[in-house]
Formats: structure tokens, sequence, C-alpha cells
């Protein structure tokens, strides 16, 4: 999840988002749903099970972005 936290609306990986407010970015990996035709990064999707219902193990880290981070993000 990214939170925009900069006083005023950013841009983050193309989403315009309001400040105090999230997108989330998650990545699937071919080995666990083969079904889905996009590989690499989706945004705002939130879900805990894959379409075989297996639950996923969810990796976090909490950590403020720079700008120059911010821009290799996007």
């Amino acid at each position: 999840m990214i939170t925009n936290l900069s006083g005023s609306t950013a841009n983050i990986a193309g989403i315009n988002v309001a400040d105090g407010k999230s997108i989330t970015a998650s990545t699937w990996d071919e080995s666990v749903d083969v079904s889905r035709e996009h590989k690499g990064l989706w945004l705002n999707l939130d879900s805990k099970l894959n379409s075989n219902d297996i639950n996923l193990q969810n990796v976090s880290i909490q950590l403020p972005l720079r700008q120059i981070d911010l821009d290799t993000v996007n």
C-alpha cells in the first residue's frame, strides 16, 4: 500500500491519489495463478485468495518515500 502524505494530490503509478488516501500494489507470480494474462504489478487488487481459493502469503514493509523514490515507482 502506498499512502499519499504529501499534503496535496500526488500521481502514484499513473493514478492521482488525494492526500491521506492510498493505493495498493501487488505482484502475481505465474506459479501461483497461471490463468492470469498479465504478469507483473497490479494496482488496487486487494484479494487474499486466488482463483483456486488458496491463501496467498503477504509480505509488507513500511517506509517513507522521497520524491526520487516515488519517481522510481512511477
